[in-house]
């Protein structure tokens, strides 16, 4: 509940936000893995969650983009630290981003927010080597709550951990599944309506994939790195894909150019993040 209480109470706090935050804050109650309690949670969000509130990367999209990266991060020290708080490494990675753009949004002299939200792609198909000859990977994407502003790593670590455990035991991947199925035979004009509705709930798109765990060649030649960019939509300003390949990590920051002009700035934070990895791991 004292979360709640400092988003109403904040300076420039948003009275629009507390009905989804009474919710949220009634579901923290009851156990993570109620498929139920987190359905009903996701469904309510979905529906009466405002648009991103107002910041210093807020405003209407462009069709001109930036990109930047960051590459080499060590996938062993990124598993040790999750081995240390007994979590997965999307989540550290996540804790990282989380770190870099709080840092970032100060920077800017923003206010402070205790999150944000951005749009994640989930599959509904899971991952065996049992492969159908026809893959048929259905791609959704779901909402995600991310925490700005927690400087504890096991508090931020365990945020993350209980919100992404929150939409993996609820239905909200098949519900966007089942809107986007529905609104993708609808005339065009209502797509972009609906598509900028949920987008603008948001202030962007992030994504996590595990890519080949051993040096893959192209055409003879070792593929020394992989790097991914997310797409935007409606009045997003931020993407970040983060991708795993042969013991290394890299991000790829994509940008609207007006919006966040600076990407190489949210890559070299992000980038300080994972130089503070030691720092993280829990003491023996």
């Amino acid at each position: 509940m004292a979360r709640l209480t400092r988003d109403v109470v904040a300076p420039g706090g948003e009275l629009s936000r507390v009905p989804t935050r009474v919710v949220e804050s009634l579901a923290d109650t009851i156990d993570p893995t109620n498929m139920t309690t987190n359905t009903y949670r996701s469904v309510f969000r979905l529906l009466f969650e405002p648009r991103s509130p107002e910041l210093s990367w807020s405003g209407h999209a462009h069709a001109r983009k930036k990109v930047s990266w960051v590459t080499g991060v060590d996938l062993a020290a990124v598993k040790r630290v999750a081995a240390e708080h007994d979590t997965t490494v999307t989540s550290v990675m996540i804790a990282a981003v989380s770190k870099a753009l709080t840092r970032y949004l100060d920077a800017r002299g923003d206010r402070r927010v205790s999150d944000i939200n951005l749009m994640v792609p989930v599959s509904l198909t899971p991952s065996t080597d049992d492969l159908p000859e026809e893959l048929g990977n259905h791609i959704t994407l779901i909402l995600m709550r991310l925490p700005l502003g927690i400087d504890d790593a096991d508090e931020l670590i365990e945020a993350i951990t209980t919100s992404m455990t929150r939409v993996r035991y609820s239905f909200e991947p098949h519900i966007t599944f089942a809107t986007m199925l529905g609104v993708a035979v609808t005339p065009t004009a209502v797509q972009h309506a609906v598509v900028d509705l949920f987008a603008n709930k948001t202030v962007g798109q992030l994504t996590s994939v595990p890519g080949p765990v051993s040096e893959v060649r192209l055409a003879g030649t070792p593929v020394e790195g992989m790097l991914g960019w997310v797409p935007m939509s409606g009045d997003q300003a931020l993407g970040i894909c983060i991708f795993s390949y042969d013991g290394t990590v890299s991000v790829g920051i994509a940008t609207d150019a007006e919006l966040v002009p600076d990407p190489g700035r949210v890559a070299e934070m992000i980038e300080g993040q994972f130089a503070t990895f030691d720092g993280w791991e829990a003491p023996a």
